[in-house]
């Protein structure tokens, strides 16, 4: 196994997956994988792994710039993608099933979608309806409100640049879904119950930034969700906690998509808590 993506020369999936492969008892490997950008790169290098019956490769995490790369592979390579990933035109995990077909599928969402529902104290189904507010309109956004669209809740994408806003929202605005677009400045006008932040603001070294509007104040039963998790505690976080809010850290959603792969490729539940703490340790 491998996260393939370039640079990934700090990624944080290697000391997870192997901590939990150690813990399991699984005979496997998890190894950072750096290919350049370009298709014909990710095509014979994944290619030659796959033909090498030695290495016995089963999968891999996929990041930035590869997402795209690998659903086209898979695809040409005859294999079977996610509907949904394909929808938000990125996946993020590579698995070889025992019968040697490809799957690809995005953990992203999904990770996403438990992380609220376990805040909630609910379940996906039961997010239809929902009012949910995703800030930013970018690719982590774009697989956000993909999920929580699929599952019927009304999002309201927020962001500096209304344009951006609506066009995203424009793809994802399909029954029972709602999905439409505002300008970030009406999130002060909002009355989602669950606020996610989708945008680099407030990441390290600019930890003294906040993606809210001034205006906007936060209600005590508000989930807040800041997607990133360097650092783990950001302002939003902190001043969410100051009002009230139940929040969600970035690295929750970080361990939630890891372990979905873990699942996918091993067919164990992978051991949370260890995930957590591998991951705490990391970051310090």
């Amino acid at each position: 196994f491998g996260v393939i993506g370039y640079p990934v020369a700090h990624s944080m999936s290697p000391p997870i997956h192997n901590a939990g492969f150690a813990a399991t008892s699984q005979n496997a490997i998890y190894l950072p994988m750096p290919i350049p950008p370009e298709y014909e790169h990710f095509k014979a290098t994944v290619g030659c792994w796959l033909d090498d019956k030695s290495l016995d490769f089963s999968g891999a995490s996929v990041t930035i710039p590869h997402k795209q790369n690998l659903l086209r592979f898979v695809a040409e390579s005859g294999g079977t993608v996610e509907p949904l990933a394909q929808t938000i035109g990125a996946a993020n995990t590579l698995v070889r099933r025992a019968n040697g077909e490809l799957f690809a599928c995005n953990t992203d969402y999904s990770a996403a979608l438990d992380s609220v529902c376990d805040a909630l104290n609910t379940t996906r189904p039961q997010l239809a309806g929902r009012r949910v507010a995703v800030i930013g309109a970018g690719g982590a956004a774009r697989a956000i409100v993909a999920g929580f669209a699929h599952c019927g809740a009304t999002v309201v994408v927020y962001n500096r640049t209304r344009t951006k806003a609506d066009n995203l929202a424009h793809q994802f605005n399909v029954p029972p879904a709602k999905v439409i677009g505002a300008p970030l400045e009406k999130l002060c006008d909002s009355c989602c119950e669950v606020v996610i932040n989708c945008t680099p603001i407030g990441m390290h070294p600019h930890v003294d930034q906040t993606p809210m509007p001034n205006q906007s104040p936060l209600r005590p039963d508000t989930i807040v969700f800041d997607t990133i998790y360097n650092p783990v505690q950001t302002r939003l976080l902190t001043a969410a906690q100051q009002a009230g809010c139940v929040t969600i850290p970035g690295t929750e959603m970080f361990v939630r998509q890891g372990a979905a792969q873990f699942q996918l490729w091993t067919g164990q539940p992978a051991p949370l808590d260890l995930f957590r703490r591998v991951l705490q340790q990391y970051l310090e």
